[in-house]
């Protein structure tokens, strides 16, 4: 059913003029060494982009945390709803987990709880396919982590320089 969503938005190269763009924005404060990490991930990204993944569904895509706004009226069953849906686009399901992991939260942070993390996301699918397993998800989730670069270069091509969407792209 997928195929027929014709609405969805596509994926565009000119995430690759993003390593330019930052580049002339972040220009000593961001390493040379650092900059050649983000052109070396340029091929990842893609090969990422053409993977036609087998667990396809609906992507928010800027999975992170201040798109997330939380209900705690209820204090026992708070709420969390996703907003901010402009980036919508099809692919594997955990490229919004690897997304969210690696833009929300400090590398040690990360490290600390991410495979909680993916083993709860885990039991969630599994709930609606048995078939799905945590060695299935740590493998997409490997597979997926270049997103974050993705989104980031994606996004330094379009949103205007404040001090804030500097924060967010660093």
């Amino acid at each position: 059913i997928l195929d027929t969503v014709d609405w969805v938005i596509p994926t565009f190269d000119i995430y690759k003029y993003g390593l330019t763009v930052l580049r002339d924005r972040f220009i000593g404060q961001l390493s040379e060494e650092e900059f050649d990490i983000i052109e070396r991930v340029i091929p990842e990204i893609d090969r990422w982009l053409k993977v036609i993944p087998t667990n396809r569904t609906l992507l928010h895509t800027d999975c992170r945390a201040d798109n997330i706004m939380f209900d705690y009226r209820d204090a026992s069953h708070p709420a969390a709803y996703l907003i901010d849906w402009a980036m919508v686009r099809i692919g594997d399901a955990m490229t919004d987990v690897a997304y969210f992991l690696t833009s929300s939260l400090s590398p040690q942070d990360r490290l600390a709880c991410e495979m909680d993390m993916l083993a709860l996301h885990t039991q969630e699918i599994a709930a609606q396919d048995p078939a799905y397993t945590l060695e299935m998800a740590e493998q997409s989730y490997r597979n997926n982590i270049v997103s974050s670069m993705y989104l980031t270069l994606l996004s330094a091509t379009g949103i205007p320089q404040t001090p804030h969407s500097d924060l967010l792209l660093m």
